[in-house]
């Protein structure tokens, strides 16, 4: 009995961990897709300043 809460709370622990790397990711992929659009729009802003 004891050994099956263990696997169960063993099991619990890792889909979290899981989770949370899954959660990292897509912040990483959001912080990548702001920093492409901050460049976008200072690229735009100089061209527009030097005309």
């Amino acid at each position: 009995m004891l050994v099956l809460t263990n696997v169960k709370f063993a099991l619990r622990q890792y889909s979290s961990f899981q989770g949370l790397q899954r959660f990292s990711i897509t912040m990483k992929r959001r912080e990548r897709a702001k920093i492409k659009i901050i460049l976008a729009l200072c690229q735009q802003y100089e061209a527009v300043s030097s005309l």
